[in-house]
């Protein structure tokens, strides 16, 4: 078995660490400077983790990338979406307003929180169907209505499969 099998099948870090160790020991006598390398490499490694010094890569979500890029977004059923996701935008959807601060990122620069600036170009559309709204019983915000305009389509089953056949008629 090869130490990249052995290592990928061990299901904890530690079990890696001792991998990783019992290969040094068995073969590092031949690379004598690799395994002082290695050795190195692996207590560093330990003391890391030990000390709670492990970190996580923040990346963008598609809608922060949207708007700091001024894309357009569109929310469909956004009455079904968690109010406290589509609240988080109030903010940056106020008139004047252009940034909107990203807690969940932590701390940037050692003390701040990050702002993330909206592009002049971003738009967001909130698609609210009546189907969900009678269903489901949930509206958006009364905040984020405040926000936004509002416009209603009226339309019956019937009339609209009636415009369909006739728009198939005239081709």
């Amino acid at each position: 078995m090869s130490l990249k099998h052995k290592v990928g099948s061990a299901e904890t870090l530690s079990l890696q660490f001792n991998i990783v160790e019992q290969f040094i020991q068995q073969f590092g006598q031949n690379l004598e400077q690799g395994k002082k390398v290695w050795a190195a490499k692996v207590s560093q490694l330990k003391k890391i983790i030990t000390k709670g010094q492990s970190r996580f890569e923040w990346v963008d979500s598609v809608l922060v990338k949207a708007i700091t890029s001024g894309d357009w977004v569109i929310f469909e059923n956004a009455n079904l979406c968690n109010p406290s996701i589509l609240d988080r935008l109030n903010s940056l959807l106020e008139e004047g307003n252009n940034s909107m601060s990203i807690n969940e990122q932590g701390l940037v620069d050692g003390d701040k929180l990050r702002e993330v600036k909206c592009h002049p170009e971003f738009r967001a559309i909130f698609l609210v169907s009546r189907e969900t709204l009678i269903d489901q019983g949930r509206d958006v915000s009364r905040a984020l209505r405040n926000r936004c305009i509002s416009i209603e389509f009226m339309y019956s089953h019937s009339n609209l499969n009636d415009l369909l056949v006739s728009e198939m008629v005239e081709l």
